[in-house]
């Protein structure tokens, strides 16, 4: 553990990155992580599997949460 203090936003407590999802059509959130090459956040919705990449670039942002309409 980390002593009682909360983990880092964006990171789960083991330290793997991620971004957090609202998926407005379907009603619900989830998480997408940073791939291995360290490129991207990759995952899918929950509920309707939509696949979603947010690639990773040197003009990004800092925003950790997101919304995705889903098709």
């Amino acid at each position: 553990m980390n002593g009682g203090r909360p983990a880092p936003m964006g990171n789960t407590p083991g330290g793997r990155p991620f971004l957090g999802i609202h998926y407005v059509k379907c009603g619900t959130y989830g998480r997408i992580y940073k791939n291995k090459e360290g490129t991207a956040y990759v995952g899918h919705c929950p509920r309707c599997m939509h696949t979603l990449k947010v690639r990773i670039g040197p003009e990004g942002t800092g925003t950790r949460f997101f919304k995705c309409f889903c098709p």
